[in-house]
């Protein structure tokens, strides 16, 4: 069995950086999300409509609607311009410190989509086994 890294191990790999989006707009794909390669826009825009991004999905056992896109382009702007938005949600800690990890988006959804989970901004889901 593979051993798991740890998150300063996972983070060095640039591969487990990179963005994982089928929002591509390439021939065949999903159209281009705007917020493609922007995680921390992306994490907005998903956590206000009560998704998760298409990165983290896989993980889950959960039968995702649409977005009603008419909604979420009307709304985008104000929600990424809204200071509350912009605030970390995430309220875990390690040893009784707020995470090391809080407000950084990127680095937050590269080591939960490498162990398979979601973070704890999102609703939570049920992750495959």
């Amino acid at each position: 069995m593979d051993k798991k890294l740890t998150p300063e191990e996972i983070l060095a790999d640039p591969k487990n950086l990179e963005c994982l989006c089928n929002h591509t707009g390439e021939e065949g794909g999903m159209p281009l999300c705007s917020h493609r390669t922007i995680c921390s826009e992306c994490v907005i825009v998903h956590r206000v409509e009560g998704g998760i991004p298409t990165c983290i999905r896989l993980y889950t056992d959960y039968e995702f609607p649409l977005p009603d896109m008419k909604v979420r382009f009307a709304n985008e702007e104000a929600w990424l311009s809204d200071p509350e938005n912009k605030k970390c949600s995430c309220t875990a800690e390690k040893d009784g410190q707020p995470c090391a990890y809080h407000g950084k988006c990127k680095e937050c959804v590269a080591i939960h989509r490498y162990n398979k989970g979601i973070p704890a901004c999102f609703p939570k889901y049920p992750v495959k086994a």
